[in-house]
């Protein structure tokens, strides 16, 4: 016989949550056509699902997805968004080493076709000795003697090799563009115009569609796409500061490493320059002198993976990715702007030190955006959950306890430091106003945290004795 004959159990499962916004996803926006995938953002998970899609290993987002998933740990997925305006691609390299004997070199890898169907990969060189008298207009008439574009670029300019894409072969071309002075790497200037189709109104537009991902990566990430080419707003780096998201770029200008910050004007100076005058502490811009050597992809597919807060994004070794050979006075001018860089240091390839260009931590962004998403998500749970949350003091403490409890949650990433604890302070229900109550609105409830950091240098004393 069984109970239900004389006592019955009913249980209500008040387990509704609301779902909870992610950390970990990036996205990684190029041109492309529509042969490709007419959406404007599509999720990926491996290099074959790209492909199968129909890109090809040559393909610049290729390129940044494959720096991407190299890391261990990796992104299990990443969403890849279509940018309607097509970037036409303008490098300039400015000779200033005339000594005599010097060996200058350029090496520039793009499509052979002028079909997207194909876009099979070739790599133009041009080398060029300095001989006496030599001026940077001679050295650039004699690496233009050299090159044989395909038809896809252009090489003008004077004292100055200019590289133009050409894009009436085929729309968005980018082309991996570098120049060493006896064999040692030299920066190359990144003058690509913000398209027609500006790269923040393609954000939107990829946002609209889909906005579960939060860290960004775009194909051509010229000073002009990044900070808007006058229009801050036009700019993907204005663009996150308004979405809530983090931004990964990297820069070739030589000025970024080699002028002081003293010296780099925040209004005109090189990109970092105007980066850090602007504060912008959701973009984290890294110098890499091969533009194709896409770090900054590399890098979020190290940190992503990692809970928010419970990372630095210093010291990270990037696998496919190469470190910078840069001298004293370079990464001193490259901390000094709050500009990344992957180098050598006691034989290991690190990454130095984790900041976004405003000087905040990447980190601390990622772990408060976390952190203020999870309290945001539990207090809506406690409305779900609850026929009514009576406006009485234990329904403020209520709210008070999911607070608290994500607070501690922080602690366990070590993103909050437990001691001291963390604090919050709501209203007794008495000493709220007749108005807030009438609107059923809860103020002053305020939290105070400390966050954990982290150490990124350590100074040691000691003393021998007999």
């Amino acid at each position: 016989m069984s109970l239900d004959q004389i006592i019955t159990v009913q249980i209500d499962r008040n387990t509704t949550t609301p779902s909870q916004v992610g950390f970990g996803t990036p996205c990684l926006v190029g041109f492309f056509p529509t042969s490709l995938f007419s959406e404007r953002v599509q999720t990926f998970s491996s290099l074959q699902e790209m492909i199968d899609a129909g890109f090809t290993v040559s393909d610049p987002l290729y390129g940044m997805a494959s720096n991407l998933l190299a890391q261990n740990p990796s992104p299990p997925t990443f969403k890849i968004g279509r940018r309607v305006g097509a970037p036409q691609q303008v490098l300039e390299i400015t000779p200033t080493e005339l000594e005599v004997g010097s060996v200058h070199e350029v090496t520039i890898t793009g499509y052979a076709d002028s079909s997207f169907a194909t876009r099979a990969s070739v790599t133009d060189t041009a080398s060029y000795t300095v001989i006496t008298s030599d001026t940077a207009t001679d050295i650039c008439d004699g690496l233009r003697t050299d090159l044989t574009p395909t038809g896809d670029y252009s090489e003008g300019g004077t004292a100055t090799l200019t590289i133009t894409a050409d894009n009436t072969t085929m729309d968005g071309l980018l082309f991996g563009v570098t120049y060493t002075v006896n064999g040692l790497p030299v920066g190359i200037d990144d003058n690509t115009p913000n398209p027609t189709v500006k790269i923040a109104t393609d954000l939107t537009a990829i946002n609209t569609v889909d906005s579960d991902w939060y860290a960004l990566a775009i194909d051509s990430s010229s000073s002009d796409e990044i900070l808007g080419g006058g229009v801050a707003a036009e700019g993907a780096a204005d663009w996150v500061e308004s979405n809530t998201k983090i931004f990964a770029c990297q820069t070739q200008d030589p000025a970024v490493a080699s002028v002081t910050d003293a010296s780099d004007d925040p209004s005109t100076g090189s990109l970092a320059a105007q980066l850090k005058g602007a504060n912008y502490d959701r973009t984290m811009l890294f110098f890499q002198r091969d533009n194709m050597d896409r770090v900054d992809c590399a890098m979020l597919g190290r940190g992503l993976p990692e809970d928010a807060g419970s990372i630095t994004w210093a010291y990270k070794e990037l696998a496919s990715t190469t470190a910078q050979t840069l001298t004293t006075s370079e990464m001193t001018n490259l901390e000094a702007k709050n500009v990344n860089f992957n180098t050598t240091l006691a034989g290991v390839n690190i990454t130095r030190y984790g900041t976004a260009s405003g000087g905040e931590y990447i980190d601390v962004m990622r772990g408060a955006d976390w952190l203020a998403a999870r309290i945001q998500e539990r207090v809506y749970g406690v409305l779900l959950n609850n026929d009514k949350l009576p406006y009485t003091d234990a329904g403020i403490q209520a709210v008070r306890g999911e607070i608290l409890a994500q607070l501690d949650a922080g602690i366990a990433r070590d993103f909050i430091a437990a001691d001291p604890a963390p604090t919050c302070t709501v209203p007794l229900a008495a000493n709220v106003s007749a108005a807030d109550k009438g609107n059923r609105f809860l103020d002053d409830v305020t939290f105070r945290a400390t966050l954990a950091g982290a150490i990124h240098k350590v100074a040691i004393e000691g003393e021998l004795n007999l």
